[in-house]
């Protein structure tokens, strides 16, 4: 977890990359805390949603987060969806 956020975090304050490479970065970091912390999912989606409103992937995920913290220990339909790679 800890190397794949590092590399995420590098690609998403780096300068080197545009506003895509960058929302698949927090994007990235959202699928990866989604397995440990919630709420850091939720706003590493909302940030690859900032820089990608269209993203649905995205939108699903923050929607499965935030319905985990508004009902914890209640079982969410669906998982998250992870991206193919580019």
């Amino acid at each position: 977890l800890a190397a794949k956020v590092r590399g995420c975090l590098k690609v998403a304050d780096s300068d080197c990359f545009g506003a895509a490479v960058k929302g698949i970065a927090y994007y990235d970091m959202g699928v990866a805390y989604g397995l440990t912390g919630v709420n850091k999912a939720v706003e590493n989606y909302t940030n690859a949603l900032k820089l990608n409103p269209r993203d649905s992937d995205a939108a699903f995920n923050r929607d499965l987060a935030l319905r985990a913290l508004k009902e914890p220990g209640k079982e969410i339909e669906g998982r998250p969806r992870s991206k193919k790679e580019i």
